[in-house]
Parts: C-alpha cells; structure tokens; sequence
C-alpha cells in the first residue's frame, strides 16, 4: 500500500513533465517567454491557476484545523477573507497595468520611482514568501508521510527531494505556462474530489446540528478568545496576503490587461468553493468524534473514515501535485526577479540556472529542519506593515523614500518582537497587537512622510 502513495504521485508529475515536454516546445525561446509567456495566457486556465497557487498547504492545513476548532464560523472567517484577498490584488494588480501598461514587474517600478531602499524591502518580502511557498509545500509533504507513519520505509527528506526534482526539470523547460497548466489541471482535479468528499459527508448518517460550533463550542463572532487569539489577527493579515505574494503580480504581467479582474474574481469563487469543501471535513472530523494527533490532520482521518485508504491515496496524490504546481510557481517568480530585475540578464539559460539554485536553498534549508515558523513571523510583519505603502505606490503617491524606509524598517522590528513575544509567552493577543500595529505604522509612514515630501525633493 505504502508503495502505491508513491508511484501514483509520481505518474501524476510525469504526466505534467511529458506534456510539458511533448506541448512545450516553444515555451521558452526568451525570457519573456519563459517568464511571462509574452501576455498570451488565457482567461479561464488563469483564473484555475492563481486558485490553485492560493490554495496551498495553509488551505489544505489550517482550513480543517480552523473548522476543527471553531466550528463552521471559524471556517467562514477563514475562507472569505481569504478569497477576497485575491479580488484585492487583482483590483491592484488591474490598476497598475492601466497605468504602466508596458511593464512586466511592479518591483522593478518601485525602484526606479521610490527608490532603492523601498524595492529592497519589497524584494525581500517576495522572496521569503516565495521561500515560504516551497517550505510549506515540502511541509504538506511531511505532514502527509507522518500521517502513513513509514518513516521506517524511507525518510521523507529524499521523498520531497524526489518529487521535488521533478517539479525542477518541467518548471524550468515550460516557465509560466507550466505553472499555468499544473496549476489549472490541479484546480479541476480537487474540485472534482472534493465534491466526492461533500457527498459523502451529505449522505452519512451525522447529525448535521453538530456540524456548527467545532470543539470551543463557538456561538458567535463576538468571543472574546476567537477574537483576540485568531481572528483579529488573522482577518488583518490575511486580507493583505494577496499583494505580497510576488507569484500573482507576475501572472497579472502575463496575461492582457483586460483579463485581470475576471481572472482574479474567478480564482476568488473557486478558493471559495474548495476551501469550504476542505474546511468542512475538519468539520465532520469533530463532529463524528473522530480519533486525530492533530486537528491540522483532520480532514485526512475524515477521508480515511468516509472512504478508506483509496480516498487516501487520491488526497495524497494531489497533495503532492498542488505542492508540485505551487513550487513551480514560486520558481518562476524567483527566476524572473533574479534574472531579469537583480542581474539584469536576458538569458534563457541563466533564468533556469536561477530556479535551480532557488530550489536547492529551499531543499536545503528544509533538510537543515529550520523552523517554518520564523519564516511566517517575518512574512506577516513584512506584508502587514507593507500593505499600505504598496497601495500608494500603486496609486503612484508620492512620498519622502528614505524616511518611510527607516520608518518601515521600526515598524517591522516591532510587528516581529510582539509575534516573537506572543510566541515565546503563549500569548495569542499579542499577534493581534502585531497586526494591529503593522497596519497602523504602515499607514502612519505614508501620511507623515507624505505630507514631509512636500517640502523635500522625492528620491
């Protein structure tokens, strides 16, 4: 049995190589066309895309996790935010292609308006959330193994590394389209099982009344605990996620300017859809009693319950196609700010050299069991705080550079020492006082040194 959760995953990655191979001859003459697929991608696959490298480990995890533990209020709390997250990086993304039409980076643009102490902040918050993508990806990875137990059959280091090798070779023959076609295909194949999952927890023999409060028993919004501890916080962050996430402003330059908001909007329905049906497993798993080790693990012992080890074995192979599609995405971005923006190269050959070298840093840091964690705690305080400044520059404000810089650069620190002091002292209010005050500071940056550029010459 433990053989078949690996050879299925894998004819699911050599189906993606071999069309990507036998379809995707010319798919990478440039690096315009390897990076950005010379605007020509399509409104449909596109909107299944940006879906599906949104519904990545957080969704499949947490979502069942959140439902698990608060009931179907939580869930609503975590999915919605969540899809409308992507309408607010498209609405963003749509308006800084009508003003800059001929662009293909939005970070390249801020360093030459702003600045470079600006752009660098924004470079490394795309990075480490481009780093966190992979990570997370290679951590869904762990979780499912862990969950089969057969540590005493392989170590699931040299698993990752395998399918993950695979994802290299077609990331870096196709580029975009790659990620575009993986990403689409990975889209119909959860909608498709987890519309099975929902009918089967519709025809189980589970009272439905007990589908709603999850395991604190949630009545209401206004609770005091789901506030302060998860969803103050987490509305504030999540919110913002969209626009930090490198990988949607370069689908955004890869397609025509008038297909931005369609594509977003469809990729915000769909997350909706899907994160509801995968949260409410979480649901049925508390609901029905089920024995779990973690209620990250949840919608997995509802699957193995409803039905058996082939519902397993499908989750499984898809888990490791979506985290296959999310690392491909995650490439290309790297790629295309490492070659294009940070070395200036045009070279096909040094865009895919860029990939590899990404991929191996992110293997090796997984392998080195660095803890995710900390990776998560610098990426909220950095979109948190960068939030604001990124909807000006957007809507080209200008403002006094080098002052924000340094203002930024405080209110970073201090979004990460309330995380780190909430973390260290189990203390969840504090994230909500992080959000809180990342948000705040990032919009007070740009209304002092907004009204401080008026008498300063802008950078």
């Amino acid at each position: 049995m433990i053989d078949n959760f690996l050879i299925y995953p894998t004819a699911l990655l050599i189906l993606f190589l071999a069309v990507t191979f036998t379809v995707g001859k010319t798919w990478g003459g440039t690096v315009t066309n390897l990076l950005f697929a010379d605007r020509s991608l399509k409104l449909a696959s596109t909107g299944l895309a940006i879906n599906s490298h949104w519904f990545w480990a957080i969704a499949i995890f947490i979502s069942p996790a959140v439902a698990y533990n608060w009931g179907i209020i939580g869930l609503l709390w975590f999915t919605i935010p969540n899809a409308l997250s992507l309408v607010i990086v498209g609405m963003l993304a749509n308006k800084f292609r009508k003003s800059h039409p001929d662009r293909f980076s939005f970070t390249e643009y801020v360093k030459e308006k702003y600045g470079r102490s600006v752009s660098v902040l924004l470079y490394i918050m795309y990075t480490c959330i481009a780093f966190a993508g992979i990570l997370l990806g290679f951590t869904a990875i762990f979780k499912f193994f862990s969950f089969l137990d057969i540590k005493n059959f392989i170590e699931p280091i040299y698993v990752v590394l395998f399918f993950g090798l695979i994802t290299l070779l077609f990331s870096m023959k196709g580029g975009i389209r790659t990620s575009i076609f993986t990403g689409a295909t990975q889209t119909i194949l959860w909608l498709a099982f987890l519309s099975v999952m929902s009918f089967q927890i519709l025809t189980s023999d589970l009272d439905f009344n007990l589908l709603t409060n999850g395991k604190n028993n949630l009545e209401t919004v206004f609770n005091v605990p789901f506030l302060t501890g998860f969803a103050v916080s987490f509305l504030i962050s999540i919110l913002v996620g969209g626009t930090s996430h490198g990988m949607m402003w370069q689908k955004s330059c890869s397609i025509p300017r008038e297909n931005i908001i369609p594509s977003f909007t469809i990729a915000a329905c769909l997350f909706g859809i899907m994160c509801f049906m995968m949260g409410s497993l979480g649901l049925f798993a508390q609901a029905s009693g089920l024995t779990i080790n973690s209620a990250e693990t949840s919608q997995m012992a509802s699957i193995l319950f409803l039905t058996g080890g082939a519902g397993l074995l499908v989750f499984g192979t898809l888990l490791i196609g979506q985290t296959a599609t999310v690392v491909d995405s995650c490439l290309n971005y790297f790629s295309s700010i490492n070659s294009i923006e940070w070395f200036g190269s045009d070279s096909v050959f040094f865009a895919r050299v860029s990939m590899f070298t990404f991929f191996i840093i992110a293997w090796l840091l997984t392998w080195l069991e660095l803890e995710v964690w900390t990776i998560f705690m610098l990426m909220s305080a950095l979109r948190i705080t960068m939030f604001i400044p990124i909807v000006s520059m957007v809507n080209q404000i200008e403002f006094n550079t080098r002052l924000s810089s340094i203002i930024l650069l405080i209110g970073v620190v201090g979004a990460v020492y309330l995380s780190l002091y909430a973390r260290l002292n189990q203390l969840p209010i504090f994230n909500m006082y992080s959000s809180v005050f990342a948000i705040i500071f990032g919009a007070g940056c740009m209304l002092v040194t907004y009204r401080y550029s008026k008498h300063k010459i802008k950078a």
